[in-house]
């Protein structure tokens, strides 16, 4: 776990470098993903810093939200413990072009009962409508 850390705290660049593809199992979204098991829409704004500051602040009131382990350079990453067996899961937000891409991901097991889609889709309503951003 500690080299998968430092190396996605050492890599940079494009809008991807910090998330990692979701695994072939189906418990992980991703607005990178290109396949209907993974894939959920970016967050689309017309300010995607400023974007990135209001969803750090949405993800802060999502249900089961743990805590923030990254905020900065145009990248968060938050985990969020699921209440009855306490699995963790991983919430990334990574600034695009116009947009903000989104990973989250259940750390253990095959799948997730559609908990990571579910809190991307909760962060979208809590952030609200992308017009006017």
């Amino acid at each position: 776990m500690g080299l998968v850390l430092i190396w996605l705290l050492a890599c940079g660049g494009a809008p991807t470098a910090r998330m990692a593809a979701c695994p072939a199992y189906p418990n992980c979204v991703s607005s990178t993903a290109t396949d209907s098991v993974h894939a959920v829409a970016p967050f689309e704004c017309s300010d995607p810093d400023e974007a990135l500051r209001g969803l750090g602040a949405a993800v802060r009131r999502v249900d089961d939200f743990t805590a923030v382990l990254v905020e900065d350079d145009g990248y968060l990453h938050a985990t969020f413990t699921t209440p009855m067996l306490r699995f963790v899961d991983d919430l990334e937000l990574q600034v695009g072009d116009g947009v903000v891409h989104v990973r989250s991901a259940s750390r253990l097991g095959y799948g997730d009962g559609g908990v990571n889609r579910a809190r991307v889709e909760s962060l979208r309503r809590e952030w609200g409508p992308p017009t006017g951003r």
